[in-house]
């Protein structure tokens, strides 16, 4: 686990200094924006834009129970074999049918989402 975590980090860290910014639209007001920006690093600007939107912190919500639930499938078979009593093949057949289960889960809660439109951001 602390393997993938490092090259998470690895990878955010490359992502940070090598990537390009995108290029800045003109204002419609010119002297607050440059106010504004003033002395800030226009990331971290951007940065701060974005925290302050309650639909990204409402994302990142959804990632993270995403994840979790997801890597709760792992403790499905061990579970199954000291709390259920199963037997290895029948506890390895249980976390394969929630996987697959997952899969087929994963194409709905898509098509739910694009006929809800949630995905409008504006």
């Amino acid at each position: 686990m602390s393997l993938s975590l490092l090259a998470t980090a690895v990878c955010g860290v490359l992502a940070w200094f090598l990537l390009p910014d995108a290029p800045r639209a003109p204002a419609a007001s010119g002297t607050a924006q440059r106010r504004l920006l003033r002395g800030t690093d226009p990331v971290l600007h951007s940065m701060s834009v974005v925290l302050r939107r309650p639909l990204v912190w409402a994302q990142a919500a959804v990632i993270v129970c995403a994840y979790s639930a997801f890597k709760g499938l792992d403790n499905y078979s061990l579970y199954a074999l000291q709390v259920l009593g199963m037997d290895e093949v029948e506890a390895a057949r249980l976390t394969a049918w929630a996987a697959s289960f997952r899969r087929l889960n994963s194409p709905a809660a898509s098509c739910l989402n694009s006929c809800a439109r949630s995905s409008r951001t504006t």
